[in-house]
This record gives C-alpha cells, sequence and structure tokens, in this order.
C-alpha cells in the first residue's frame, strides 16, 4: 500500500537534497531516475547542439573528427559506422548496451570515456554499432554514453559543468 509522499528536505552546503518517502521508506532509501535521465539528457543535447548550429543529422564520427579524442564508433559492417547520427544516439536506433550498469556510489565515477571501449571492471561491453543507422529500434544507454562523450570533447569541459545551467 502507498501512502502520500512525505517531502523533507536537508541542506547541505550549497546543494539541497530534496528526499521522497514512500510509506515507511526512510530518508536514506534512494529510488533511480531510470529514464527520465535519458529525457533531460536528449532535451540538453538538442539546445546544445542547436546552438551550435550542428544539425541533429550530422554524423558522429564526423564530428569526434574535430576533436582530440580518439574515440570512434565500429561496427562489423563498416559501412554502419560513419553513417550513425547525433539523432541516431537519441533514438535508439543503432548502438548497444540496453542499459547503463552504473557506478557504485560508494566510487569515484570514472570519466565517460573510459567505458567506451569497454571497461571489464564494471562490467560494460564495447560500445559497437550493431544496426543499420535509424532502421530498426533498440534501446541503446550506449548511445547516451557516446553523446557525453561527444560534448564534453567538443567543449574541453565535463558534463557536469557544462549541464549546470540548464539544469
Amino acid at each position: 500500500r502507498w501512502s502520500r509522499p512525505a517531502m523533507c528536505n536537508r541542506r547541505t552546503g550549497e546543494n539541497e537534497i530534496q528526499y521522497i518517502c514512500f510509506g515507511t521508506a526512510k530518508n536514506n532509501t534512494w529510488f533511480e531516475m531510470a529514464s527520465l535521465s535519458i529525457s533531460v539528457s536528449s532535451c540538453f543535447a538538442i539546445e546544445y547542439f542547436t546552438k551550435k548550429n550542428i544539425p541533429l543529422d550530422t554524423t558522429v564520427n564526423s564530428l569526434l573528427a574535430k576533436t582530440s579524442s580518439t574515440f570512434r564508433l565500429k561496427s562489423k559492417n563498416d559501412s554502419w559506422s560513419d553513417l550513425v547520427t547525433l539523432s541516431h544516439l537519441m533514438s535508439h536506433s543503432a548502438l548497444n548496451m540496453h542499459y547503463v550498469n552504473g557506478v557504485p556510489a560508494n566510487l569515484e565515477m570514472p570519466a565517460v570515456r573510459n567505458f567506451l571501449d569497454g571497461n571489464s571492471d564494471y562490467n560494460y561491453p564495447p560500445i559497437e554499432v550493431i544496426n543499420n543507422p535509424g532502421q530498426k529500434f533498440q534501446y541503446s544507454g550506449g548511445g547516451f554514453l557516446v553523446l557525453e562523450h561527444l560534448i564534453e570533447a567538443l567543449e574541453n569541459k565535463s558534463i557536469f559543468e557544462l549541464t549546470r545551467p540548464f539544469l
């Protein structure tokens, strides 16, 4: 049985944390934001690329080539790698990695670049183009890892710094 959420705020320096408790849950019970982060990320990315006059049909590898990043999208079908656009990253229509595993909260979060080629410590496979871009829907959290890395590489700033004014 769900009871009405009890809401309370606790000030922690310059940040404010809002706790939403359901039923008998306590303040130390966290629930994940889940796919809401994808909607927020897409809104930020669309606004970011619009301000930069970069159309969403721009290919990812062509943008990565303008940065110092060594990462490039790869595929067993080489012709697909250079067809992936910004919109494909956000529409789940090209890449692998269904859900992003995350990193335990008690560990420092590595840079997103540390996950793109695979990361055995956190059970991440390498990001790959697995479908002809735009032809098949397959949920891909990996697209958002690539999107984050691309924006960071274009700006030479962390995504945390870049999204703070937006959020």
